[in-house]
């Protein structure tokens, strides 16, 4: 099994929409929809 890992540094490297063109990685709109699921908000609403 293959494990990804995205890291965003905060270290003032961050911009609105960063990391959006992942949306386009069924295996990751897969994470992003699970993490909405455990979260309870939208991460793709907010950035």
């Amino acid at each position: 099994m293959t494990k990804t890992v995205w890291v965003f540094l905060g270290k003032g490297s961050q911009k609105v929409g960063m990391g959006i063109d992942l949306l386009d990685l069924s295996s990751a709109k897969e994470k992003f929809h699970q993490a909405q699921e455990i979260l309870g908000w939208s991460v793709t609403e907010i950035c």
